[in-house]
């Protein structure tokens, strides 16, 4: 087990139990040990973000949230790297789970242009699981209109409402509708009401 889930662990399994002011003991903590040596934590996280048994991912996000001026780059690099590990396995919604957590980071106008950008790369990915990952996720960073290809991204978005895949229409148009970027008056078709029914909703994120 490495360092930071040694020292950690146990209090990230027991976080969303704790009490407001435990919560924020840990948060701090986390921030701190990140902060003495960043470049050992970056290289650290790299193994043990996405650990299964102690999904450490939000409580890292949460912490580190609290310095964005520093640690921006940090969000950047660990959406790619989520993609990247996600590629190699032959099931990997655990790890898809973890795209969640991003869309909570409030981050200076470059780093979100840059997850959407990288999310943009993906909602044509050939592996199903990513696509439609990436394609219930990206929507609601398009909120922030300064996202400078924000036209250009909702019109491919909505191209997907066409989709072939039943489960693509189907995660677009829910996607879309939570952040009103469905075109307006668009109704989900009786025929992807019915298929949602018989075969029950695509995995979502």
């Amino acid at each position: 087990m490495s360092t930071f889930l040694n020292q950690f662990g146990a209090a990230i399994e027991n976080y969303w139990s704790e009490s407001d002011e435990q919560q924020e003991i840990i948060l701090n903590d986390i921030l701190q040990y990140a902060g003495k040596n960043p470049e050992a934590f970056r290289s650290e996280m790299k193994r043990v973000i996405f650990d299964e048994d102690h999904s450490p991912l939000s409580v890292v996000f949460e912490a580190l949230s609290k310095d964005t001026a520093n640690w921006s780059e940090f969000f950047v690099e660990t959406l790619d790297h989520l993609f990247i590990e996600a590629k190699k396995l032959e099931d990997p919604q655990f790890i898809l789970y973890d795209l969640s957590a991003f869309t909570y980071l409030e981050l200076d106008e470059s780093s979100i242009q840059r997850m959407v950008d990288r999310l943009y790369k993906e909602i044509n990915s050939d592996i199903f699981l990513i696509k439609i990952a990436a394609l219930w996720t990206l929507p609601s960073f398009l909120t922030t209109h300064s996202i400078r290809n924000r036209q250009r991204i909702t019109g491919s978005l909505r191209e997907k409402l066409n989709d072939p895949d039943w489960r693509v229409r189907y995660v677009a148009y829910k996607s879309l509708g939570y952040e009103d970027l469905l075109p307006e008056g668009y109704k989900l078709s009786i025929g992807d009401r019915l298929r949602k029914m018989i075969y029950g909703a695509p995995p979502v994120y």
